[in-house]
């Protein structure tokens, strides 16, 4: 691996990565209670289904090609810390919506995706901050 590639993959970047990101989140979340415009419904909902359903794949084939570079690039180390990090931050991203629309939607309003973006970003930041504090449980 290149010196800059080397660099850019060391966990100390990813600490400060995630530590800005998860920052900037925190501040982000005042977004919370504003209000923004409503969904507009789709004239064509099987136009924006099927717009919806390229996006989606798209993504996931970027996902995944970022995902095989990572894996090539990072050390062991840094690659299970970030995929057991994602891991930890999709589940308490799911947890948080679901309780919110549980408990608290009918009371406090529903979030916007915008907030839910934010959410997304600061779950994954504190899972990163919890796997770097307890390690990723791989023993060498």
């Amino acid at each position: 691996m290149s010196g800059p590639m080397r660099k850019f993959y060391s966990p100390r970047v990813f600490d400060c990565l995630f530590a800005v990101a998860g920052l900037l989140s925190v501040g982000l979340i005042s977004l919370v209670g504003e209000a923004y415009p409503a969904i507009v419904a789709s004239s064509d909902p099987m136009t924006k289904s099927g717009a919806l359903l390229v996006v989606l794949g798209v993504s996931s084939l970027l996902a995944v090609v970022a995902t095989r570079f990572d894996q090539k690039k990072a050390d062991d180390f840094l690659f299970l810390t970030l995929i057991k990090s994602a891991y930890i931050a999709m589940a308490t991203f799911i947890f948080t919506a679901a309780l919110w629309g549980l408990l608290l939607a009918d009371k406090l309003g529903q979030l916007s995706s915008h907030v839910m973006l934010i959410i997304m970003v600061a779950s994954w930041s504190l899972a990163y901050l919890y796997v770097r504090l307890r390690g990723t449980g791989q023993s060498a």
